[in-house]
């Protein structure tokens, strides 16, 4: 076997490895944004919940769809999107901020907490608990959590 031979072995080798490398990142990546939450009223009872990037009702009926930092209709328009901490509307005007687990109105004023799966209001009263909760950073989060205090 030449030295050629055995270096286009070993070549082939490591770009398989790295194939194979970079699938396994893309599918773990893809099941974790693939992950299921549920927001449920402070009463208990389940209000929306997403399967992937769908967005439905306790009902089951499609509300809504998340791509990325953004959250469109069941119709498919722009509702909302978040960057840098803070939610805009479709028309670009701030809606919330989101600081740690304080959520605030455009003006500044605390809105509610979102600790954990806890939900609260401005006044400390469970508003809701979102189940499965991966904190302000997760656009999914933040969105039900905006659902659940009627931001959009």
């Amino acid at each position: 076997m030449s030295l050629d031979h055995g270096l286009g072995l070993t070549k082939g080798r490591m770009l398989l490895g790295v194939i194979l490398g970079l699938a396994t990142v893309l599918m773990l990546t893809t099941l974790a944004a693939a992950t299921s939450l549920k927001a449920y009223k402070a009463s208990g009872s389940l209000v929306y919940k997403t399967d992937g990037s769908s967005v439905s009702d306790a009902h089951g009926a499609t509300i809504g769809k998340i791509e990325g930092n953004s959250y469109y209709s069941a119709s498919g328009s722009q509702r909302a999107r978040l960057e840098d901490g803070k939610i805009y509307s479709a028309s670009g005007s701030l809606l919330a901020k989101f600081d740690g687990s304080s959520i605030y109105t455009a003006q500044g004023s605390l809105l509610g907490r979102l600790e954990n799966e806890s939900l609260s209001n401005a006044h400390g009263a469970t508003v809701g608990k979102i189940e499965g909760a991966g904190g302000t950073d997760d656009p999914a989060t933040v969105f039900l959590a905006c659902l659940l205090l009627g931001i959009i």
